[in-house]
């Protein structure tokens, strides 16, 4: 910590001068010495230009320091933001002409009762004050840190993107995203040429950065429990870099009280900065949507919740950069409950109509159809419509975060809407076995389209997707599986042992047809002609997971047996 020189009104003018000159020669403040009352209160400075003022106007060294104090210095509170502390300093000159001296460096830093804390210079208060100089480092490059990185680059900041895939950092270098986001590879060639951002290895050491997004995956354990490595190996990274002054913003999706119990105590201990004086540290959830990202970064509300006051000031006036609206929380575990309830409140949701689609297979009818009929010109808490599971890392992990959220035991929601939405997952693959058992069947082609977890807003990410709990399912039974996704790339199906077919020789080839997603691409081709192909030698299998088509018109077809969130054409059924 740098040392300063503090004296008090009765110490001589020897004194302060001797002890300016021994602080300057051990490297701290030099040229000034800060005056305290007797309360330890800021009451005024003396500088070696006004020692030597006095001594040229034949003041006698002797004398104390009270003949020389200035009083009317500049002076700021340490608990204000960077640019509220150089409005203040700004007044200051105005209020006081003649300190408006290019000669004015020095300004005083104080608490609310006016006793010292440090010394700064309007240089680096205005540097501090506009963020525009800052260089941001964003650790982890995925769905929810590109997007971010891209964003604040295309901003005008001086952005570092860290990333451990070197794969992933070559691809972006070059231009390429390694996932589909709208927008997103014109924004990175964009940002790319402008110089804005560079991508490198989080373990490499030669980048700097003011500013540390943490934006890695959290993912759930076997057991249910949060693997915290990912989050304290960054943690570990960034305090190896941390100085005074630098913000760290946490946007990884974490239980409760994991800033604070977790990460605060490993960048203390790591960079040897306390947080709330020595940095700052904000909580700030991300709740974009996959395939819209771009476009909620900048309008979707920001939600921020700081250790201090100064904390979420810091962050909340970066993310004012570009977003439209910024929500203070009152704590850093206030901006962390948000994101578990927004999330589990929509699974939740979501699992009220998956239970209703269970409850209709009881009795053969269309969760579709009824529950349009529940909702129709009812003008309260419409229902939403079912799906085949409820998929994304988000949706499938939060709810459980949210639960073991919770200090004491108690039944929770999270709990209850994973385990129904599950249980409709199950329910699909067991009624198809029952019908494969029903019609003798074996050795079947199952075709899946849409295999990305959802298919509106599109994106191409493949993460507890409901398909592959369909295409694992089905692979144990010694099934055949193709897919068609109007986004994912072959090469990332081939990933997971599927295998790529054109949509429509698909239909035509296919014993059992599931669709898994909403994409529009999906019904790019004419279904009714692939599925009537001539007489069927077997019965040919469509679940229609969205409802993209209508009941009746695809039962009319011979032969072929519609199937979806709760009903499923009868067996036995005469189709003409």
């Amino acid at each position: 910590m740098k040392n300063y020189a503090i004296v008090y009104p009765q110490d001589t003018l020897d004194h302060a001068v001797k002890l300016i000159n021994e602080i300057s020669k051990t490297g701290g403040e030099p040229g000034i010495a800060i005056v305290l009352g007797k309360n330890k209160e800021t009451i005024g400075v003396v500088t070696d230009g006004d020692i030597r003022g006095a001594y040229c106007s034949g003041l006698n060294f002797k004398e104390t320091v009270s003949g020389i104090i200035k009083d009317n210095f500049v002076y700021v509170y340490d608990h204000l933001s960077r640019t509220e502390q150089l409005n203040m300093v700004l007044d200051q000159v105005q209020k006081f002409p003649h300190l408006n001296d290019p000669r004015l460096s020095s300004v005083i830093v104080v608490d609310r009762e006016m006793r010292f804390v440090e010394v700064t210079n309007l240089v680096a208060l205005y540097e501090m004050g506009d963020i525009s100089f800052k260089t941001i480092a964003v650790y982890g490059l995925g769905f929810v840190g590109l997007t971010l990185a891209l964003t604040l680059a295309e901003q005008g900041f001086k952005v570092v993107g860290l990333e451990k895939n070197n794969d992933v950092i070559f691809s972006l270098s070059n231009g390429v995203p390694h996932f589909y986001e709208s927008g997103l590879e014109y924004l990175l060639k964009f940002c790319l040429k402008s110089n804005k951002i560079t991508f490198k290895n989080v373990e490499e050491d030669d980048y700097e950065a003011d500013i540390h997004f943490i934006s890695v995956g959290t993912p759930i354990k076997e057991d249910e429990t949060l693997n915290y490595s990912p989050l304290l190996t960054v943690g570990k990274a960034i305090g190896n870099k941390l100085k005074s002054g630098d913000l760290v913003i946490c946007r990884s999706t974490v239980p409760v009280g994991t800033t604070r119990c977790k990460l605060i105590p490993l960048l203390e201990e790591t960079s040897g900065l306390i947080a709330g004086k020595g940095f700052h540290i904000a909580f700030a959830p991300e709740r974009t949507v996959e395939g819209n990202a771009l476009h909620e970064l900048r309008t979707l509300p920001q939600v921020v919740g700081g250790l201090t006051d100064k904390c979420t000031s810091l962050a909340s006036k970066l993310f004012d950069r570009f977003n439209t609206m910024i929500v203070r929380a009152p704590s850093l575990e206030g901006a962390e409950i948000v994101k578990l309830i927004n999330n589990t409140f929509r699974d939740t949701v979501f699992s009220f109509a998956n239970d209703v689609a269970n409850l209709c297979q009881e009795y053969n009818l269309n969760s579709f159809d009824i529950i349009k009929a529940a909702n129709e010109g009812y003008p309260r808490n419409p229902i939403p419509l079912p799906s085949p599971g409820v998929g994304g890392v988000c949706l499938t992990k939060d709810p459980i975060l949210y639960q073991t959220s919770a200090k004491t035991e108690r039944a929770s929601f999270g709990k209850f809407s994973r385990t129904i939405n599950n249980t409709t997952l199950e329910k699909i693959v067991k009624r198809f076995d029952k019908f494969v058992e029903n019609h003798g069947m074996s050795n079947l082609n199952v075709m899946i389209i849409g295999v990305a977890f959802k298919g509106v807003p599109e994106t191409s990410d493949l993460r507890d997707s409901p398909s592959l709990f369909v295409k694992d399912y089905f692979t144990t039974k010694g099934y055949t599986i193709t897919a068609y996704d109007a986004v994912v790339e072959d090469k990332d199906l081939l990933a997971e042992r599927i295998t790529p077919i054109e949509l429509a020789q698909g239909i035509r080839d296919a014993d059992a047809i599931f669709i898994m997603n909403n994409h529009p691409g999906n019904l790019k081709v004419n279904f009714y002609e692939g599925l009537n192909n001539g007489t069927l030698a077997k019965p040919k299998y469509l679940f229609d997971g969205w409802s993209m088509f209508k009941q009746h018109e695809i039962e009319s077809i011979d032969n072929v047996i519609y199937s979806t969130l709760g009903y499923e054409t009868p067996y036995g059924h005469e189709t003409h």
